[in-house]
């Protein structure tokens, strides 16, 4: 019984994980790193489609100075 109470909640907790990551940026803004607090990094345009798509260009690039990721 105890097992079963165990997986259902596991299954009830990571359905709810997996909504949450589908809201990402509201109105495709992305205001923090990661596009929202939840770093979901996903965003739901509906301006970018196939006959558009070859247009996207780099608007911006961070580049990291030598050693930056270094573990000390």
């Amino acid at each position: 019984m105890k097992i079963k109470f165990l997986v259902l909640s596991t299954m009830i907790t990571l359905a709810g994980q997996q909504l949450h990551a589908q809201y990402g940026a509201p109105a495709g803004e992305w205001h923090t790193w990661g596009g929202d607090h939840g770093f979901t990094r996903y965003t739901a345009l509906d301006q970018i489609n196939a006959n558009n798509v070859k247009q996207l260009q780099v608007v911006w690039r961070w580049k990291a100075r030598a050693g930056f990721m270094a573990i000390r």
